[in-house]
C-alpha cells in the first residue's frame, strides 16, 4: 500500500512539474518587476514628463526655476533612494543572481540620475552666474569706496569712505535656496589646475605633484583666488542638494 501511495505521489509531482496544476515559475526579472511595480509606476507617473522637460532645458532663468530644480532633485533622489533600499533587500537572498538585480535597478534609476546630472549642470550654470554678478557688484563697490576716499573732504566723508571700503571687503555669501517643500540647495566652488608654462611653475610644483596642488587649493582661505606662476586655475561651481 505504501509503495502504491509513493508511486502515485511521484507521478502526481511529475505531472505538476510538466505543467499540470501549477503555473510555470516566474523568472527573476519578472519577480523584481512585480516587487518594484509601485515604485516604477510612481517613477513613470510623476517623473517621465518632468524629466523630459528638464532634459530639454539649457539654462535656468531665475530663482523660481532654481527652487523648482532643487525640489525636482530632492524628490528624484528620494525615489532613487527607495529603489536602492529595495535593491538591497532583493539582492540579499539572491547573491548568486546579484548581476541580474544590479542590472535591473541600474536601469530603473538611470533616468532619474541622468536627469539629476543634467539639472545639476543647469543649477551650477545659474549659480555660477549669480556668483559672478555678486563679485562684479563687490568690485564696483570697492571702486566706489576708492573714489569716495580720494574725494573725501570732511571727517564725515572719511567715515563714509571707510564704511564703503568695509562693505566692499565682505566675502560673497554662498548662494542657498530653501524650497517650500523643505529641500535646500547650496553651492560650493573648487579649483582645478593645468600647466600653461612649465618654466614658470614654482620649484615645489616642478614635478607637478597633483597631490601637492590639491593640498595647496584645499588650504586656501575662504574666498581667496589661487595664483601660481606658470599655472592656470579654473573655478567650477558644484550644486549641493539636501532633502528636508
Amino acid at each position: 500500500m505504501t509503495n502504491l501511495l509513493e508511486q502515485a505521489l511521484e507521478e502526481n509531482g511529475a505531472r505538476h512539474r510538466i505543467g499540470g496544476n501549477f503555473p510555470p515559475e516566474q523568472t527573476l526579472p519578472e519577480r523584481l518587476n512585480d516587487m518594484a511595480s509601485e515604485l516604477l509606476t510612481e517613477r513613470d507617473g510623476k517623473f517621465s514628463h518632468p524629466i523630459g522637460i528638464w532634459l530639454s532645458r539649457t539654462a535656468l532663468a531665475d530663482d523660481d526655476q532654481l527652487e523648482t530644480a532643487t525640489n525636482f532633485i530632492a524628490k528624484a533622489k528620494a525615489l532613487a533612494g527607495r529603489f536602492e533600499a529595495m535593491r538591497v533587500t532583493a539582492k540579499k537572498p539572491h547573491d548568486d543572481a546579484a548581476k541580474t538585480v544590479q542590472t535591473f535597478f541600474r536601469a530603473a534609476v538611470q533616468p532619474l540620475e541622468q536627469a539629476e546630472a543634467h539639472v545639476r549642470g543647469l543649477m551650477g550654470g545659474y549659480q555660477a552666474k549669480k556668483l559672478a554678478d555678486a563679485r562684479a557688484a563687490q568690485t564696483r563697490a570697492s571702486e566706489e569706496a576708492r573714489k569716495a576716499a580720494a574725494a573725501a573732504q570732511t571727517a564725515e566723508d572719511v567715515q563714509r569712505a571707510g564704511e564703503l571700503a568695509a562693505q566692499a571687503t565682505l566675502p560673497v555669501e554662498p548662494i542657498r535656496t530653501q524650497t517650500s517643500g523643505g529641500a535646500m540647495s547650496s553651492m560650493t566652488t573648487f579649483w582645478w589646475s593645468e600647466v600653461v608654462d612649465i618654466d614658470q611653475v614654482p620649484r615645489e610644483f616642478l614635478s607637478y605633484d597633483e597631490r601637492k596642488v590639491k593640498a595647496y587649493l584645499a588650504g586656501l582661505p575662504k574666498g581667496a583666488t589661487p595664483s601660481k606662476p606658470g599655472m592656470k586655475f579654473t573655478e567650477t561651481v558644484r550644486s549641493i542638494v539636501r532633502g528636508k
